[in-house]
């Protein structure tokens, strides 16, 4: 690990997160210059605060910083705080691979940590296109699990709508193309995901997309975790059974949340919005929306995708996910074909609107 990893990890979270302008950033790299890789020496730095940055800024800057006790986890090596969820905390680290994320779960989230570890041991060592491939799993003397994935750099589905707001039909389909394959992917290696939603989408610099963070991540025929989406206060690409008084999950629900992540690509808001209470009801009863109220500019043939993907009764979504993948590469396809079709007698061509009478599997 050379010397900058601390502090380089430090700034490149405060930029993600939005702490620091970029003008800040580059003052603080050169205050930060030949700071030990140890975390706890950026802190005394900081404190002195000789970049001039407001104090409130530092603060912010120092709580993304790990204490002693918390910067080893193994052989691994927490830097920066990356973020807090309602299952644990997330944290840019190092270890003999370089840099790495480290999730470090909440102990009550995972009661049997050694079912947890076996339902996602095919997910470590592995090399999966679509995936956020994991390194290891560590234990912890408290009960926590930390789970140590492959660092990608990019950005998550989320920020990028931050930065750019909706996304054309086109990238919207080739986002939710490679998720359906990662999808594809994990229900192939029989885990399912369990809490799809637009964080969980990570966008690599080059256009490709990998599904990230397995905390609630299940055995397609072992036993469900208590951990509902409703508890988790997910329920914006939550399918209804999830939330149900006995919920119930599988490869099904994951393809539901991924509908709605489309829907939210496309139209800038989940497909039912209001309180996490009054996103189930919707779910679970209200007649589903159509992207192109939102979003006039879809076409037909891919707002009936996703109207498809968020059917109520999991049996009328696609059989699973390789058949939504199909259906996605043919929307795509559609979309590069000439927008006129009409011939010169005016007869209509085969085209997109000969197949927007049906969305099959």
């Amino acid at each position: 690990m050379t010397q900058q990893h601390a502090a380089t990890a430090l700034l490149q979270v405060a930029l993600r997160r939005r702490l620091l302008s970029m003008k800040e950033a580059l003052s603080l790299r050169h205050v930060l210059a030949g700071c030990d890789a140890n975390p706890q020496a950026i802190h005394q730095r900081l404190a002195h605060n000789p970049a001039q940055v407001s104090s409130e800024t530092v603060q912010a800057l120092r709580d993304l910083l790990p204490t002693p006790s918390q910067e080893h986890i193994g052989i691994y090596r927490r830097l920066a705080l990356l973020g807090r969820g309602a299952s644990g905390q997330t944290w840019l680290g190092v270890g003999d691979r370089g840099l790495t994320v480290l999730k470090t779960l909440d102990a009550e989230l995972v009661p049997n940590a050694h079912e947890f570890i076996t339902t996602l041991a095919p997910l470590i060592g592995g090399d999966h296109l679509y995936l956020v491939n994991y390194i290891a799993v560590e234990s912890g003397s408290d009960g926590a699990i930390t789970i140590i994935q492959h660092y990608r750099s990019g950005r998550d589905a989320a920020e990028r709508f931050h930065v750019k707001g909706e996304a054309s039909e086109a990238r919207a389909l080739t986002i939710l193309r490679h998720a359906a394959k990662g999808l594809a992917q994990l229900h192939h290696l029989n885990v399912t995901h369990g809490n799809l939603k637009p964080q969980n989408l990570l966008l690599d610099s080059d256009g490709s997309v990998a599904l990230s963070d397995f905390a609630c991540a299940a055995n397609i025929n072992g036993p469900r975790s208590e951990w509902t989406p409703l508890r988790l206060q997910h329920m914006a690409f939550a399918a209804p059974e999830t939330g149900a008084a006995q919920p119930r999950s599988g490869p099904a629900a994951d393809i539901y949340a991924l509908g709605c992540i489309g829907y939210w690509l496309l139209s800038g808001e989940p497909p039912f919005p209001g309180t996490p209470e009054r996103q189930a009801l919707q779910h679970a009863g209200a007649d589903r929306p159509d992207v192109r109220i939102k979003a006039p500019g879809v076409s037909d043939i891919t707002a009936k995708t996703l109207l498809k993907a968020m059917q109520i009764d999991p049996a009328a979504r696609y059989t699973n996910a390789r058949a939504f993948v199909h259906s996605l590469e043919r929307n795509l396809e559609m979309l590069k074909r000439p927008q006129n079709n009409s011939d010169k007698n005016g007869q209509q061509k085969e085209g997109v609107s000969s197949l927007m009478l049906s969305e099959p599997d």
